[in-house]
C-alpha cells in the first residue's frame, strides 16, 4: 500500500469489531506494516470519520464529540 513515505508491504484482513470510547465499528478493514518502523499503531479518518477529538494530556484523556 502507498503512504506518505513511499509504498509499503502490508497484511490486510478485516476485524470483528473495534471500539475506542464511544466510536464502535463491526467488520473493520486493517492494514499492518510488516516493517517494524511503524513505532506505534494509529488510527485514520476511516476510523474517526464522524467524530472530532480533543486530548486533554493534564488528565490523560481523549475526549470525543459526534459531528
Amino acid at each position: 500500500s502507498w503512504g506518505v513515505g513511499g509504498e509499503t508491504k502490508t497484511q490486510n484482513f478485516t476485524v470483528g469489531r473495534v471500539k475506542m470510547g464511544p466510536i464502535e465499528h463491526s467488520d473493520f478493514p486493517v492494514s499492518v506494516p510488516e516493517s517494524q518502523m511503524m513505532g506505534k499503531p494509529l488510527l485514520g479518518q476511516e476510523f474517526y470519520k464522524g467524530w472530532q477529538y480533543t486530548i486533554d494530556y493534564d488528565n490523560k484523556v481523549i475526549k470525543f464529540l459526534r459531528r
